[in-house]
């Protein structure tokens, strides 16, 4: 998926208002009829891109035999998207005319391109790749399919263009040579926590704090089975998955101990939304989180959650530690004022919107501000073999000349 966006980028296929790579497949419910996969396959190609990607997952398994049979019904019905690349549980299909374009771009990265197969589909000729043959996963890959092709499947609230920031302060912190473990306030479905485990690095630890049923306060936002079913299900390393169970609001030195103090490099907090929880939560990030890592901070800004912004801009007028670096929809991000000037040069490159608008005033700092239209780029990452090779080393040296220019009077 990774190489098919960056195969786009190449392609000249940017800054299209349709979406040029759409996933369909099974739905969010687990449907598998036929008739509601083929419905989601008429409804990708009637929005996306003409010279775009549909990517249907599930395809050619014994488990789900009604995906496969929708996506031939479609490839039938609809001959301007054809298969044109077959990898395991994944169907690609794009216009006949531009198949060989997007396999120039991706059979160099297969490590194996000599043994991959063509197969005729429909009149059409086809590259499987087997399970062995797939690209070697850099350092986001798993993370960037993550947010492209199931990210939808897990109920919550993260969007992808928070995802990708995600991401892009991850890199941030690798170029400073940070460490430290990831950490989540207010957990839901494991919509945010499956992304941030997939950003592990070596030695660090995933927490995860919640509720967990231990008060019963927030039914059904606080149950662990469909928690612990979606982190499984989605590959969360689960030896490396903290659980802790405690109100943060009745128990913050709890919390805190089991975060650790000034351990935790990246929090994200999305608990409780009442005026003294928020500000118990900012409390127990402030204290727990490195002095060079990250706080960001859900629903701010939000009319449904009208308390978290004025709890979270009282905490940090008087916790000047962190300071306000970056808003964007539905999000806020917080790191020490002296680190600004680093994750700006990360950030404002592939955030062009932001770059070119008035900044926003928050904490007497001139804050960028991303909209929703702003959708961050990652395609920088996913060339990447490594976060510590010759590759990562360019990638850095290249965002700080960027950065320095982009973030002058942020």
């Amino acid at each position: 998926m990774a190489l098919l966006k960056a195969a786009q980028v190449v392609l000249g296929l940017t800054g299209s208002a349709a979406p040029r790579l759409v996933h369909a497949g099974p739905r969010d419910d687990g449907t598998l009829d036929c008739a509601a996969v083929l419905e989601d396959c008429r409804a990708a190609a009637a929005c996306v891109h003409p010279d775009g990607v549909i990517a249907v997952a599930g395809t050619f398994s014994i488990d789900r035999p009604a995906v496969t049979e929708a996506l031939l019904a479609h490839a039938r019905e609809n001959p301007r998207f054809v298969p044109f690349l077959l990898a395991p549980g994944m169907t690609y299909l794009c216009a006949p005319a531009h198949a060989e374009r997007y396999l120039r771009h991706v059979l160099p990265h297969l490590p194996d391109v000599g043994t991959i197969r063509r197969r005729a589909l429909l009149g059409t000729s086809v590259m499987v790749v087997a399970p062995g043959e797939m690209p070697s996963d850099g350092p986001y890959a798993g993370a960037a399919r993550y947010i492209d092709v199931t990210m939808d499947e897990v109920h919550g609230y993260l969007d992808p263009g928070n995802a990708k920031l995600f991401l892009m302060l991850d890199f941030a912190q690798a170029g400073h040579g940070l460490t430290g473990d990831l950490a989540e306030i207010g957990v839901y479905r494991g919509r945010a926590t499956i992304l941030l485990a997939k950003l592990l690095r070596v030695a660090e630890t995933l927490i995860a704090v919640d509720v967990f049923e231990t008060y019963g306060q927030t039914p059904p936002f606080n149950l662990v089975a469909p928690f612990l079913h979606n982190c499984r299900r989605r590959g969360v390393p689960m030896e490396r998955l903290r659980m802790a169970a405690v109100d943060t609001l009745r128990a913050p030195e709890k919390a805190l101990q089991a975060l650790g103090r000034g351990r935790v490099r990246f929090i994200h907090v999305d608990g409780g939304h009442k005026d003294e929880t928020v500000r118990s939560d900012c409390r127990i990030a402030a204290e727990a989180t490195h002095p060079d890592g990250i706080i960001a901070f859900d629903d701010m800004f939000s009319d449904m959650d009208p308390e978290v912004t004025p709890a979270v801009l009282a905490h940090f007028a008087a916790d000047r530690r962190f300071a306000p670096l970056l808003v964007a929809p539905n999000k806020a991000y917080f790191c020490a004022p002296r680190m600004r000037m680093h994750y700006l040069r990360y950030l404002l490159p592939f955030l062009p919107g932001a770059r070119s608008r008035a900044p926003m005033r928050l904490l007497d700092v001139d804050v960028p501000a991303a909209r929703l239209d702003d959708e961050p780029s990652i395609e920088h990452l996913m060339a990447l073999p490594s976060l510590s090779g010759p590759e990562a080393a360019t990638l850095h040296a290249r965002l700080q000349r960027l950065g320095a220019q982009s973030s002058q009077g942020a």
